[in-house]
């Protein structure tokens, strides 16, 4: 049994390849995949500074849910290929 939720997806999903192309879902997929990464680098090289300077760590929060978010985004672009 397949849920609600799921079919709201697999639609949604399917309007957007239709609306945009295959193409253009293409470049969405990796320009949200190169957005998560430049957030995953910025985290990282923001970790390493903060180490070498000895400071306390703040880790964003924000940061990490909206670079989680980019990644599915791109995954999701991608399985719709």
């Amino acid at each position: 049994m397949v849920s609600i939720l799921c079919n709201v997806f697999d639609d949604w999903g399917m309007s957007i390849k239709n609306g945009l192309g295959e193409k253009w879902l293409l470049i969405l997929a990796i320009a949200f995949a190169c957005i998560a990464l430049f957030m995953l680098y910025s985290v990282a090289i923001s970790s390493l500074k903060k180490s070498i300077r000895k400071n306390k760590f703040v880790f964003k929060w924000v940061q990490l849910f909206f670079m989680i978010v980019f990644a599915f985004f791109s995954i999701w672009f991608l399985t719709l290929l």
